[in-house]
């Protein structure tokens, strides 16, 4: 059996320019596409949850990410 890996090594500005471009397409489609097109259901229900916690102050601050994480 052959092995079809293929071993791409990238510089650290070049995964700079990419996640630059990810954005930059994420940013194009978010503003030609509906959000139903572009995300799952359950994500915009999470998110859409999240948005009213901020909204209502039921939120606390953090100092690490155990912190985020308990």
């Amino acid at each position: 059996m052959e092995n079809n890996q293929i071993t791409i090594t990238l510089s650290k500005e070049s995964i700079k320019e990419i996640i630059n471009a990810y954005n930059l397409l994420g940013d194009l489609l978010e503003t030609i596409l509906p959000p139903e097109k572009i995300y799952q259901k359950n994500f915009r229900l999470k998110l859409e949850q999240a948005l009213k916690e901020v909204e209502t102050g039921r939120t606390q601050q953090v100092q690490t990410f155990d912190e985020f994480v308990k």
